[in-house]
Parts: C-alpha cells; structure tokens; sequence
C-alpha cells in the first residue's frame, strides 16, 4: 500500500487549520441585526416562520429552513451559528477539489491554505446568516459544471441543476454565479453544448416557480427602501480588498497587506500581457471572481444593492489567481515572498477578528444580563435602537412583557427594508404614553447604531421629564434608568 505522501498530510493540516478556525470562539461574539432576526424567524413554528420571509425578508428560505432545524437543538449563539460553521468547513475539501479540477495540486494547496486562514470566510462561517451556505452550493454548481462540460453526463448535468437551485432558494443574487458559468460557456464551446445547459436552466427556473410570487413582493420591498448606498468606483477595489481581509484588519496592516496584493497581481498581469493568453484552467476562476463583482456592479446603478457580503463564491476565484502567480508567476522568488506577507497579513488580521470583536457586532448579551439582574417589579424596558430590542427579544425573552420598542424610529415610519425585517422578527413600536402610566421606573437602552439623531432625541425627551437615577455602559451602549413615580 502506498503511504500518503509530505502533500497528503499539509493537506490534512489545511484541512484541520481552517476548521478549527471556524469553530473557535464560535458562540463568543454576540449576535448582531442581521443575525438577531434570522434567528428570531427560525425559532418560529415552520409555517409561521415561512409566512413571515414571504412579507417581511429579501431572501429566499433554504438558510431559515436548516437554521430552525438547528435551534431544535438548543437556544445558544454557538447552536445559531452552527449551520453556517459546518458549511463552510465542507466548502474547504470542496474547493481544493473543484481548484484540481481548473489546475494542478499545488495551486490548489495553496488556494486552499489561503481560503484556511481567509478573514473573511472566517467572519461568515461565524455568523447566523446564509453566506456560508450559498458559497457551498456555488462550489457544487461549479464542480459538477465541470464533470458535466467534460463528460455531458446526465447524472451531472441532474446534479449541477439540484446545486442551482439550492443556491437559488439560498440568496436571490446566486443568478450572478449562473451568469459567470454561462459566460464561461459561451467563451469554451456552447454551440456545441448548448442544449443542457439551456435544459439545466429550464429545469432550474421551473423548480423556483413556487417562489416566484414571493420574489416579486421582496423585489418590491427592496426598491422601495434599501440601505445600501449607491456604488462609486471605490465600491469595486473596497469590494476586493473585503475579500481578502474582511473588516477586522488593523489600520496599520492595510498598506503590507495591500502592497502584497498589487504586487502579486501586478506581476500577474504583466505574465499574461507578456505570454497574451491566459493559461489552462485559468479562465474560470478568474469568470468566478469578475463577472458576479462587476455585474452586481453595473446592477447597483439601477437599485443600489451592492453589498459585499454576496461576493464570498466570488472570493474563491480571487484566491485562486492569486495563489496561481504564488506557484507559476516569474519572478517566483518575489512572487512567493509576497504570498507569505499575504498570508501573514491574513493570519494577523484573524488575531484582531477574535480578540477585537467586530464593531457590528455590540456586546448585547452582556447588555441583556446586565439589566436583567437590575429590572424590578414594576420597571419597564424601553429601546431607542431596534438592534437593542431585537436582543432582549432573544437574550432575556424572560423580559418580553415589559421590553418595548420606541415609536417613531424613521425607517418604520417609512417603512424600509429594515423596518420589514425588524416586523417580522416580532418588534411592535410603541409610544411612550402607551406604557408609561403603568411602570414605576423606566430602564432606557440606547445603542447608537443607526439613525442617532431620533434616538438622541428620546434621551433628551426622557431627560426633560424624569429625573435620571444611574447610567450603566456596556460596551459602546447606554442603559440610563429613570424615575416615572413622582
């Protein structure tokens, strides 16, 4: 029998590296917006839990579906984050194998080591949200794209269509990794091909037709008022550069971390100038990267909804052009030292993501025990932030009937994507006057996340009406108590 060979056990290391990586500190941070209402939806009885997506969400309801059969097993942070955690170690064998597939088994090491230590892989593998999960069905469309390209095996061709529509039901944005594998078809041989792939699409269209309904209505929402600011040409090299290190890196790492990048890009372009064509295996890890990034791009202009988060199938193209002129891209020398400050750049970046949580990222649980142990008989709870009442609402549901939400927030006066979302997840703004007469003592939250004029404006109305008796601060937030009894 033949024994694994020094490649075999770095692989097994890589392997190893990038899954303890996402299972470390898992369940530390506390969960944020986002989160907070993916797992307020999912903990919902299942046909509850669908109605709510259909008026209240953007997306579609694989993620919600696994995140509730995942809180079956306990109410916890570590237990919210778990769907994403497993999906995105399985997306780590997957993507060497689809890199082996393009190019050769050192490229796809190094590929892979590169997506191991990835920030920002790291950040959504962590986090109760559905980016993990679509970036593995992206990586089974693409493998089984692959097989089928080659080989027109029915069998294949079955499988990359269950894989799409799998992504389809993930994100609605998946479309744009369809859209790089049709380019990539048209450039390599459709005229020959074209047939399955058009079936492929048919069949995927078909399956989505229960949604399409839905869709239309989310579509709606997101015209009507989404958050995302219009994109600027920035927006494409700021897109690029989250890919690599995500949002934790330190600001003195930036310039090493992005010399390193130019550098090994610079040196990559300048090979495929001077050899004018690109090498075998190449064109569709570079398809992967650009076409998702520069159609959601020119997308933007129309509805400004150019969010980074949805680039994390296409960072796994990036990875790979990058790794490539790490292992084959003269001056090698160069090339290679660049690649280790890179890697450097990325493992020192993870440091600061687990010791310096992420500012999206508020200490709420901290804050909801806090006042827990404070609230007396008679106190009510009152939240200038949705983000804050949205927390107690998971956090210390103990609280429930006497945690409020303040009318009067912008967004749900005009009735935002964010004010859908924070309906749906169970908020009810109401007004001072409907809960003040009945409490003796007011504990006010306030967390400056968003709209921090109106909330400044609740602080100065309660500061002009009742007197303050004590202030706590947890992290960035304010719990300021008030005496309602005169």
């Amino acid at each position: 029998m033949k024994r694994p060979n020094f490649s075999f056990w770095v692989l097994v290391f890589v392997f190893a590296l990038g899954v303890g990586l996402r299972l470390y500190r898992l369940g530390y941070q506390s969960l944020w917006y986002d989160e907070l209402f993916s797992v307020l939806v999912a903990k919902r009885p299942f046909s509850d839990m669908l109605s709510r997506l259909a008026n209240s969400d953007v997306h579609p309801p694989l993620y919600y579906i696994f995140l509730h059969v995942a809180l079956r097993i306990g109410h916890s942070d570590f237990v919210a984050r778990l769907v994403s955690f497993l999906f995105a170690s399985l997306s780590l064998p997957l993507f060497y194998l689809c890199v082996c597939r393009w190019l050769d088994e050192k490229v796809a090491l190094v590929a892979t080591g590169l997506l191991a230590i990835s920030p920002f892989h790291v950040l959504f593998a962590q986090e109760a949200r559905m980016y993990a999960l679509l970036g593995f069905w992206v990586l089974g469309m693409v493998w089984f794209f692959g097989r089928a390209w080659e080989n027109g095996r029915f069998r294949d061709w079955l499988l990359f269509t269950l894989c799409a529509v799998l992504a389809l039901y993930t994100h609605n944005l998946a479309f744009l990794y369809l859209l790089a594998i049709d380019v990539y078809a048209l450039l390599t041989g459709l005229r020959q091909r074209w047939r399955p792939l058009a079936l492929a699409h048919l069949a995927a269209f078909l399956c989505l037709l229960p949604w399409v309904w839905v869709w239309v209505g989310q579509a709606e929402r997101v015209q009507a008022g989404f958050w995302a600011a219009p994109p600027t040409p920035l927006g494409l090299f700021l897109a690029v550069y989250l890919m690599l290190f995500g949002p934790s890196a330190p600001l003195w790492l930036v310039p090493v971390g992005l010399t390193a990048v130019l550098l090994l890009i610079g040196f990559l372009l300048r090979h495929f100038l001077r050899q004018r064509h690109l090498p075998d295996g190449l064109l569709f890890p570079l398809l992967l990267f650009l076409v998702p990034l520069l159609a959601l791009y020119g997308l933007a202009f129309i509805r400004p909804i150019f969010v980074e988060r949805i680039f994390l199938p296409a960072s796994l193209g990036l990875y790979v052009l990058l790794a490539w002129g790490i292992i084959h891209t003269p001056p090698v020398l160069l090339n290679r030292v660049a690649g280790g400050v890179l890697a450097l750049a990325l493992a020192i970046t993870l440091v600061n993501y687990y010791t310096h949580p992420d500012v999206q990222k508020p200490p709420f649980r901290e804050l909801a025990a806090q006042v827990s142990a404070l609230v007396m008989p008679g106190d009510v709870v009152a939240h200038t932030s949705d983000s804050s009442a949205l927390a107690f609402a998971w956090y210390a549901p103990e609280l429930s009937s006497v945690s409020f939400y303040l009318a009067g927030d912008p967004d749900f006066e005009q009735m935002t994507a964010r004010a859908y979302g924070g309906l749906g997840a169970g908020l009810r703004p109401l007004p001072a006057a409907a809960f003040l007469p009945d409490a003796r003592r007011v504990w006010l939250v306030v967390a400056l996340d968003h709209n921090e004029a109106y909330q400044r404006e609740q602080v100065a109305w309660f500061e002009q009406q009742f007197p303050r008796r004590e202030h706590v601060t947890v992290g960035k937030m304010d719990v300021l108590r008030y005496d309602v009894e005169q």
